[in-house]
């Protein structure tokens, strides 16, 4: 059994040696399966039974992180096999904490399919991470209507208020809204309070400049039309934007209506 603190402390040399070795060896083995037009298997599972939670404290990453990072590496080789094989990696730890950490796993999964969507293709995409007893499920899904992904962030938020992403509480922020002293408006969730930093400064910078784009830009940080409110009332309030609605409608989009700039 391992040192529960292992994952603590920053990597030293012999384990950044073993990391290395485990990289090589999965550099050696995938195209084993993959490489040939037809595989000699329909799936590949890899598995990790002391993941950690995927980095050591300054960032370097663990095999959490460096399975996906070799499986795009060789997703961009075009190996023959590639879309004839379904590929898993199982990730487990004895520390539940660790694995509630694994959380960015998760993320890196979704920015590891957006790698994969070709130029120019309007697909968008959502994840909800879902914790049943010792395990953790992530739930990836697509739509090419914006429609469509809005309404699955929808169902995300309306499960969980704090990230939207988790049935659990995936940024350990502590936050339970129906136990809070303050009103739940008022303890601001760090990704709702980024979410609004981001989507203020590209309002003033004119990046913004209509109901379409301030729908893309709220679906595309995970968020619903309902989180731009309050940052569309500021601006408008303070005369730094002039609009002519409240909350961007996802329903309208072939006919936007515009966002102007007064500043």
């Amino acid at each position: 059994m391992g040192n529960k603190n292992f994952h603590d402390k920053p990597y030293d040399a012999g384990t950044l040696g073993k990391l290395r070795v485990f990289e090589l060896y999965a550099q050696e083995w995938i195209p084993v399966f993959l490489s040939r037009a037809e595989p000699p298997f329909n799936e590949v599972h890899l598995f990790d039974f002391f993941c950690g939670p995927g980095t050591d404290p300054i960032g370097v990453p663990g095999p959490p992180r460096r399975v996906p990072a070799q499986l795009r590496a060789y997703h961009e080789k075009g190996l023959a096999g590639w879309n004839k094989v379904r590929i898993a990696v199982h990730l487990f730890d004895q520390d539940p904490e660790k694995v509630a950490s694994l959380k960015s796993i998760h993320r890196a999964a979704v920015d590891y399919y957006r790698k994969l969507i070709p130029s120019g293709d309007k697909l968008f995409l959502g994840a909800f991470s879902i914790r049943k007893r010792s395990n953790i499920y992530g739930l990836i899904f697509g739509s090419h209507h914006p429609l469509g992904i809005h309404k699955f962030l929808q169902v995300a938020w309306a499960t969980d208020e704090v990230a939207g992403e988790a049935n659990f509480d995936i940024d350990r922020e502590n936050i339970r809204p129906e136990e809070g002293i303050l009103p739940f408006e008022m303890m601001r969730p760090n990704k709702i309070r980024n979410f609004e930093l981001e989507f203020e400064a590209a309002l003033r910078s004119g990046n913004i400049r209509s109901e379409l784009d301030a729908v893309r830009f709220c679906i595309e940080a995970g968020m619903t039309c309902r989180h731009s409110a309050p940052v569309l009332k500021k601006l408008r309030e303070e005369g730094v934007i002039e609009m002519d609605f409240r909350v961007p409608d996802v329903g309208r989009l072939k006919s936007p209506r515009s966002i102007r700039l007064t500043q």
